[in-house]
């Protein structure tokens, strides 16, 4: 069994190491477009700040180290570019060497996490997001460099106080821009003005209920016309996921911009085939699961099929053969539950459109239905012989 984990921060790495616990057998490749792995990016307002001072401390493993300790091939500075569902293929390019090549998988762990939110305003190249070791990096450069002596935080949130904190630390003399007439939204008013006050207790200027409007050389115009002294200006507004890739691939995306997934986490994009792809499968020794209840069964079904209903099955998943699946219900709704609870990816599927899509399909060869689609008698649990 081979996995493909596209992400190898915080929930890829996780999950890779996770996989090895479980499966000491299991090949696993990681792929990261990043230059780092497993960092602790909640230590980075601090790097700035001097109380983490050695930059070694924010990088928890290596792609050498997980090599060694824990068997996974960890590939930095590549970039997968697409998914090949059918073929079960990544495309993947390697950053450092110009070069595309396509990696085969048989699970697939999205891990792609989430890029800042960048607004579309004048100056904004100006401005700096943190949110990898890497935009810590050109931060720290650009203190090191310019020596600013003020400082604007576009975002009154967890990280963007911190930030503040830690350049404040630093002795810049700081300002947090927020669009809400307070810092930190999930708190209470009542709770959110203590905060107010030790910031301010601490020299840093609140700008609330406005935002950015332009970023300039050494300033930072706001929606309410205001001017304020900024010669570094870092973003802290929050992030979006990134779901380019599941886009492109054909998977579901919510109304958040989050990837739909089930109970189990898989997403909206499992297996499928269509009713005409099925007598191959069949012949090849795909074993055909119908999910209806008995009655519909009986009523009618596709010739070969076991019948194991959905509400049954969780306590009948011992009953199913080994091999490969491919489970069916009247339209597809409840097949797309049953493939869930098998929860093996990639070998059960789910027929597409179901038994009724089957059945005007094979109506649509001859003039008149097939007799195999007519009700026959089956013994529920067994394959049927009309």
């Amino acid at each position: 069994m081979k996995t493909v984990i596209v992400g190898g921060v915080a929930g890829g790495m996780s999950a890779a190491t996770r996989l090895r616990r479980l499966d000491a057998n299991a090949d696993i490749v990681v792929f990261e477009r990043g230059e780092h792995v497993s960092y602790a990016n909640c230590g980075l307002p601090y790097h700035l700040g001097g109380v983490i001072s050695d930059r070694k401390d924010l990088l928890l493993q290596t792609p050498e180290g997980l090599g060694g300790r824990f068997g996974l091939d960890v590939r930095i500075r590549t970039e997968v570019l697409s998914i090949d569902r059918e073929r079960r293929t990544v495309r993947v390019r390697d950053l450092d060497r110009a070069t595309e090549y396509d990696e085969s998988w048989d699970v697939l762990v999205l891990s792609p996490g989430a890029a800042p939110i960048v607004p579309d305003l004048p100056g904004i190249e100006g401005a700096l997001p943190l949110r990898t070791v890497t935009d810590a990096d050109r931060v720290v450069t650009a203190m090191r460099g310019q020596r600013p002596r003020t400082a604007a935080v576009i975002g009154g949130g967890f990280i963007g106080l911190e930030v503040a904190e830690n350049l404040t630390r630093r002795g810049l003399a700081v300002s947090v821009v927020e669009l809400d007439r307070q810092v930190l939204a999930p708190l209470d008013p009542e709770m959110a003005a203590g905060v107010h006050a030790q910031l301010r207790a601490h020299g840093v200027t609140l700008c609330l209920g406005t935002g950015p409007a332009k970023v300039l050389a050494d300033a930072v115009e706001l929606t309410d016309g205001r001017l304020i002294d900024a010669e570094l200006v870092l973003l802290a507004i929050g992030v979006r996921p990134e779901v380019g890739l599941a886009r492109t691939a054909g998977l579901a995306v919510g109304s958040r911009g989050g990837i739909v997934v089930d109970a189990s986490m898989r997403t909206r994009g499992e297996r499928s085939v269509q009713w005409h792809q099925l007598d191959n499968l069949l012949h090849a020794g795909t074993t055909l699961i119908d999910v209806r209840t008995p009655a519909e069964h009986h009523a009618g079904h596709i010739p070969g099929s076991i019948n194991i209903p959905l509400d049954e099955l969780r306590g009948r998943l011992d009953e199913l053969p080994a091999g490969d699946l491919v489970v069916y219900c009247q339209v597809g709704q409840r097949a797309h539950t049953a493939a869930a609870l098998v929860g093996d990816p990639v070998r059960v599927a789910n027929l597409d459109g179901g038994y009724l899509t089957w059945l005007a399909g094979s109506a649509s060869r001859t003039d008149t239905p097939s007799s195999a689609a007519r009700p026959t008698r089956s013994r529920q649990g067994n394959a049927s012989t009309g």
